[in-house]
C-alpha cells in the first residue's frame, strides 16, 4: 500500500481494505484532511500518525 501526501490532497493506492484500516489509524491523529496535508507539507514529513502503532 502506498500513500501520497500533496499539497491538493491525500492519495491512496492498494486494496480497499488495507485503505480502510489505514484511514482509521490516521483518523485518530486527524480530524480533519487539511490538518493532515498542513502537517505533512511543512518542515519535517513523518508519513506516521503521531498515535499510531506500527503493524507490519
Amino acid at each position: 500500500m502506498k500513500i501520497y501526501v500533496h499539497e491538493k490532497g491525500v492519495t491512496f493506492v492498494g486494496k480497499a481494505w488495507e485503505i480502510k484500516e489505514k484511514l482509521k489509524v490516521y483518523q485518530k491523529s486527524f480530524s480533519y484532511v487539511r490538518e493532515w496535508i498542513d502537517e505533512t507539507t511543512s518542515g519535517d514529513y513523518d508519513k506516521k500518525p503521531k498515535n499510531s502503532e506500527h503493524h507490519s
